[in-house]
């Protein structure tokens, strides 16, 4: 099937469409649509930053929305939403995939505790440093080391099988998320990303 991510009509009638196929039922729900959004934050108008939330954040709440009665009907079910690593690890020239995916995780775990004497079950996945076709949209070529979808996707779905609060897809995420508000990791964050931004103004992209 096919749809709009960014209208609210479009997701509804997919969900609608979803549920019917699967005989009145949804039971697990990915929300996955995004884009990995780069530039410099002065030339971003307010326009694309619309645009940025539109894909990576609003396309999420409309899935959630339109799924969470049929949940609450069947007496449970789970919503997985997809964020990143940046959420941890906000970088330089990537303000809006950091800003977007960082709300998203935020919301996710919030209703994972609003929902969860409903038996709806909530969880924030990253999919790790994965070869997939985001990194050509960007005219970016895949970081040396980046793994499989298949390798990606098994993680996510044995983290999904445990009903885990937050999925790290890979160890460098898991590295990321424990140093990300860490006070003692400031020191190394801050070099860290500094590295990059200061590569990445010259040229070099870096992750």
């Amino acid at each position: 099937l096919m749809c709009d991510v960014t209208s609210e009509e479009s997701v509804k009638d997919l969900i609608a469409k979803s549920a019917a196929f699967g005989e009145g039922r949804i039971d697990i729900l990915f929300n996955n649509a995004g884009v990995g959004l780069s530039g410099l934050f002065e030339k971003q108008t307010n326009e694309t930053w619309e645009k940025a939330f539109a894909i990576n954040f609003y396309s999420a709440v409309y899935g959630i929305r339109a799924a969470i009665p049929i949940m609450r009907a069947q007496g449970g079910g789970h919503i997985i939403n997809v964020i990143s690593g940046i959420a941890f690890s906000p970088m330089a020239q990537q303000s809006m995939y950091s800003a977007t995916k960082a709300a998203l995780n935020g919301l996710t775990l919030a209703l994972r505790y609003e929902y969860w004497d409903e038996n709806i079950c909530f969880t924030s996945a990253t999919p790790g440093t994965t070869k997939t076709g985001i990194w050509a949209a960007g005219g970016i070529e895949p970081p040396k080391g980046a793994q499989t979808a298949e390798q990606s996707v098994k993680r996510i779905l044995e983290g999904v099988a445990r009903r885990d609060r937050l999925v790290l897809g890979d160890d460098g995420d898991v590295e990321g998320a424990t140093n990300c508000f860490n006070p003692k990791a400031a020191e190394g964050m801050d070099a860290y990303l500094l590295d990059v931004a200061r590569k990445r103004r010259s040229g070099e992209w870096v992750v």
